[in-house]
């Protein structure tokens, strides 16, 4: 059963603060999403404003932690090239759940 998603679970998507060393801190809105299939459970992470990001958890707490790994390392990485940091972009402008029914 894929695609349950948390986000109606929360009062709103989690925001991860992460921190850059001397660098300013920077928040993300971080979407975590259930899934539960033959081989595996755990949570999908998703960073809408930084979509190369690729990372889950076999718990709600282990996707948190690695989501702030990814973050860190991606913002290192373009604060190192001198890149700019995207915006953040709010979970609402990005998701919609609606339960959708099918008749077969």
């Amino acid at each position: 059963m894929h695609g349950f998603s948390l986000l109606g679970h929360f009062d709103g998507p989690v925001q991860r603060v992460v921190s850059l060393g001397d660098m300013k801190t920077q928040t993300y809105t971080v979407l975590f999403e259930y899934f539960k299939d033959d081989t595996a459970e755990g949570f999908n992470v998703v960073v809408p404003a930084l979509p190369e990001i690729v990372t889950w958890g076999r718990t709600l707490e282990e996707a948190k932690a690695n989501a702030v790994e990814a973050l860190s390392c991606v913002l290192e990485s373009m604060a190192e090239e001198g890149e700019p940091f995207p915006l953040d972009v709010e979970a609402p402008q990005v998701v919609h759940v609606e339960k959708m029914p099918v008749t077969l």
